[in-house]
């Protein structure tokens, strides 16, 4: 189960932000079962609307962090996310 949603806004020229937020079901197995923790994380990103697709670069915090989780992760990609 995953769920999330996207505030995007062109800032400047072909220069966005982005606020997002995703919710997910995550356990070892590949079916999580019903009890299995619900994870959130928040983030911000900047946006470059390239002639081949914005470039992303995107900083995601876990709202609950776990002694497994990192306190960040940062996320580089080509194309929208959605």
């Amino acid at each position: 189960f995953e769920v999330g949603t996207e505030i995007r806004a062109q800032i400047y020229g072909d220069v966005g932000l982005a606020l997002f937020a995703e919710s997910a079901m995550v356990d070892e197995q590949p079916n999580p079962q019903a009890d299995t923790d619900l994870q959130t994380g928040v983030g911000v990103g900047l946006r470059y609307y390239s002639p081949v697709g914005p470039v992303r670069l995107d900083l995601a915090i876990p709202l609950e962090k776990r002694a497994v989780d990192s306190d960040f992760e940062l996320y580089i990609s080509l194309g929208q996310a959605f």
